[in-house]
């Protein structure tokens, strides 16, 4: 019997594929335009709902002297050329940052960095507040039936969505330099491990919970561990013997100063 050649209907090359649900889900998670788009949207309705607010009062709405239409055109105007700039910028400094340390690292970084919530919602915020200013540009006119509070009031506005951007940017540029470490990386790598491996194989409950007592001829009662990676920098060794050790215990120094330590 001779074997189904590719184009025989009984040709099956198997596949593996992530369930629907699962993969839309891990798509949003790591999308870096769904968030943003929000940002978009909710910018553009804020700017709409400010330049309604037919309500407010001058006096009420904090300003610096008085904002004419031509002020308000040029801060407006100002405020969304600045805020697509600097995130431009960003970005591109932080995709090439990110780009090497995947080259280098591991590539699982720039997954690291598309998922990282916090990088989304500071690009939804400037994206937003940059429409929110491109929005608001076409309604502060001065023709009939604007009110001058509601001018007042998108201009306000759009100084503190721009300051709160201004923010988020910085936090956000250093977030992703101190992310791009070696040992936060395979912390983290440890950690989406640790959980897939314990959601699958659950623990059956006779496993061991604490380190046993002896290694190699050296008899462990009690460890002091790193809580996060980094370098050693100093290890005060007179005030670990004065820690109250028991009479007859030795102190070892496993990692000396200069080691460089996972946590």
């Amino acid at each position: 019997m001779s074997e189904p050649r590719p184009d025989d209907p009984r040709w099956f090359t198997p596949s593996v594929t992530r369930p629907q649900p699962v993969a839309i889900a891990e798509w949003l998670r790591r999308s870096l335009f769904v968030i943003p788009a929000c940002g978009v949207l909710v910018g553009t309705l804020g700017a709409v709902a400010a330049s309604r607010a037919t309500w407010i009062d001058v006096g009420w709405v904090p300003t610096v002297g008085d904002t004419t239409v031509t002020d308000a055109r040029t801060i407006l105007g100002a405020i969304a050329t600045g805020t697509i700039t600097a995130l431009s910028l960003v970005l591109t400094v932080s995709l090439v940052a990110v780009q090497l340390a995947a080259g280098q690292l591991s590539p699982r970084t720039v997954a690291d960095y598309l998922g990282d919530r916090f990088q989304q919602i500071t690009i939804a915020a400037v994206l937003g507040t940059a429409a929110y200013s491109l929005s608001a540009l076409r309604t502060v006119g001065g023709g009939p039936g604007r009110d001058p509070g509601a001018r007042e009031l998108v201009v306000a506005l759009g100084f503190l969505a721009t300051i709160a951007s201004l923010l988020l940017l910085v936090a956000a540029v250093d977030r992703t330099a101190r992310r791009l470490n070696a040992g936060r990386l395979i912390d983290g790598i440890a950690a989406e491990t640790c959980t897939l491996a314990h959601a699958l194989y659950p623990r059956s409950g006779d496993e061991p919970t604490s380190p046993p007592d002896e290694v190699g001829h050296w008899t462990v009662r009690s460890v002091v561990a790193a809580d996060r990676p980094g370098w050693i920098g100093h290890i005060d060794e007179e005030a670990l013997c004065a820690a109250g050790l028991p009479e007859g215990s030795s102190l070892r120094v496993v990692r000396p100063v200069g080691t460089f330590v996972l946590g």
